[in-house]
């Protein structure tokens, strides 16, 4: 839709109901009825309990919710007497509207090349955001491409959280749009296969028949260690059953990639009153299934890693508004909950702690409602709150946040 600029002296007879031609005349700018979607617009801003007599725009984002915002650098003055002209924003990873430039000014200093100029700006913004979007999608090739190219054969896909095609076998998939996928469900693929879901971090792993070895012969290890009970793996993506106990082992592994000795690995997973011996017959146990990825002296693991928690400690990292998003879309809960481990539970709470208060800090109204659907943050008061605070009135999140902090308030 090409936008239209739109003149009004009063709009006080169309807000307060029907418009008869004498009345719509009187409030033109050049003497003739205001056009029907104008009138319409009016009416729907006074059932919306917009009050007619208010000498500016009532304020909908303050400037925290504005900085959050993808658009945080379009905003005008209202004039009392005004005219605008506006165009959509639309999100090039969602395809929804982002948000409207707009352009007013009073009646008589309107220039008619508004139009255009509004409509340049809204695909100026949209090709920035395009220019991102890309060099984002760079990235996660970059570092998930070989998850990819170590299946052996089978139609598969990588796709990002809102669906998009990064990469694919077939090549010619690239770039169209499945559903968003969560881990575990079953998506059908573009040439209408179903296909199962499997979490990598940021993105998604999409594949119709199951793996075979990778073709660089190195095995990829895949830990999903947050909020998972019981915590889960897969091995060149076959699933990989795990104690907790194994998940402690393998998790503490991750954390220190050069390898622990059967002390230091005691002490980490029991503490002081840790026995070697013990970490020793475990270390067997879980050599069975993992053979020589699992060497001695020291433990280590000598296969590609991939670790959810340690991505979102990277993402955390990294410090970008987008990477603060996908850490909260990949934080599914606290990391090995019902672990004891002493060094494991220092990392939990230290990762719940970071996440929880970059979000308070500078987190978006995205990042913060992926994190209010987490066990850890279901409930959180704060974070409820600041989505209330930075939503606009009327979007369905904020009136499900208001309702969800409503209910934490009454049974405290």
């Amino acid at each position: 839709m090409v936008p239209r600029p739109h003149a009004c002296r009063d709009p006080r007879p169309a807000a307060h109901g029907p418009v008869d031609p004498p009345e719509a005349a009187a409030g033109a700018a050049d003497g003739a009825a205001p056009r029907a979607v104008i009138c319409d617009s009016w009416r729907r801003s006074r059932a919306a309990g917009g009050d007619v007599e208010i000498p500016a725009a009532p304020l909908v984002f303050d400037a925290d919710a504005r900085a959050a915002h993808p658009l945080d650098r379009h905003l005008e003055r209202v004039l009392r007497r005004w005219s605008c002209v506006g165009a959509p924003v639309t999100d090039p990873d969602t395809g929804h509207v982002l948000d409207c430039i707009d352009l007013s000014a009073t009646v008589d200093a309107l220039h008619p090349a508004a139009v255009g100029l509004v409509a340049a700006a809204a695909r100026l913004a949209e090709s920035r955001l395009e220019l991102r979007m890309q060099a984002r999608d760079e990235l996660l090739r970059e570092r998930y491409l070989r998850h990819l190219r170590g299946l052996g054969g089978g139609a598969a896909a990588l796709v990002t959280g809102t669906g998009r095609v990064l990469a694919a076998d077939p090549e010619g998939w690239r770039g169209l749009r499945v559903p968003a996928p969560r881990d575990g469900a079953h998506l059908t693929l573009p040439d209408g296969r179903l296909a199962v879901a499997e979490t990598l971090g940021e993105v998604f792993l999409l594949r119709a028949a199951e793996p075979g070895r990778r073709e660089d012969g190195r095995p990829l290890l895949t830990l999903s260690l947050l909020g998972a009970d019981p915590p889960h793996a897969l091995l060149d993506g076959a699933a990989l059953p795990l104690t907790l106990r194994h998940a402690e082992i393998l998790a503490l592994l991750a954390l220190h990639p050069r390898g622990l000795s059967a002390d230091q690995l005691s002490a980490q997973l029991y503490g002081d009153e840790g026995n070697p011996g013990t970490i020793r017959a475990e270390i067997h146990r879980l050599r069975d299934r993992l053979g020589e990825l699992l060497p001695a002296k020291p433990y280590r693991l000598e296969c590609e890693l991939d670790a959810d928690f340690l991505t979102v400690r990277r993402l955390l990292a990294d410090g970008g508004a987008d990477e603060l998003t996908q850490a909260a879309r990949l934080y599914q809960g606290e990391l090995l909950p019902r672990s004891e481990s002493p060094e494991l539970r220092a990392e939990r709470d230290e990762l719940a702690v970071r996440l929880r208060s970059q979000l308070l800090d500078r987190g978006g109204p995205d990042a913060l409602w992926e994190y209010a659907q987490t066990s850890a943050g279901q409930d959180d008061l704060e974070i409820l709150q600041r989505l209330v605070a930075i939503l606009p009135p009327g979007e369905p999140r904020r009136a499900a946040a208001q309702s969800r902090a409503h209910r934490v308030l009454s049974e405290e």
